[in-house]
């Protein structure tokens, strides 16, 4: 080779060469928070724990980018339940609140994902009734009553996912 097409070839290879990377930083756009969850019925299960046919969950989510904070409620039900969910209500204090549905996920247990807005949060936090549930598909609709145990617990995993989403600041990636 020449030492003028070797000079090229050496220049060329440098021009696409390249001695840094740029990689960008991760980027944490939410934090969740999930509470123990509430068995509504007893069934085969021996305990309550997540996912459970007929169980509750209470979750919240910070959204990092633009510091809102919302809560949601999980309602897990049967594989079995094979027509369309329309959603979940919950009374507080004699008054039915029908939830938004945000999210439906079918796995091997049918989870339906609804907001909770202040209204009902605070209704939640304040009353000293049994809560009770219903959830509906489009066939017919499951009323559920909660024991005092069970409205309690419900209330105490409010009060610690609020109490620990509200505790979240913004994170800030430093350079």
């Amino acid at each position: 080779m020449r030492p003028k097409n070797l000079f090229l070839f050496v220049l060329l290879v440098l021009l696409n060469c390249s001695s840094f990377e740029v990689i960008p930083e991760p980027n944490l756009t939410q934090i969740t928070v999930k509470s123990k969850s509430v068995c509504l019925t007893w069934n085969w299960h021996p305990f309550c724990v997540d996912s459970k046919p007929n169980s509750l969950m209470i979750k919240g989510v910070f959204n990092n980018n633009t510091g809102e904070k919302k809560y949601y409620l999980e309602y897990y039900t049967d594989s079995f339940d094979t027509d369309l969910p329309v959603g979940v209500s919950l009374k507080v204090d004699g008054i039915y609140y029908n939830l938004k549905k945000v999210f439906t996920e079918y796995t091997e247990t049918l989870k339906v994902t609804s907001e909770l807005n202040e209204e009902v949060i605070n209704k939640l936090l304040n009353t000293k009734n049994n809560l009770h549930l219903s959830y509906s598909n489009r066939k017919q609709t499951f009323n559920f009553e909660l024991s005092s145990g069970k409205s309690n617990s419900l209330i105490e995993n409010m009060k610690d996912v609020q109490k620990k989403t509200l505790s979240l600041e913004k994170l800030k990636i430093v350079q």
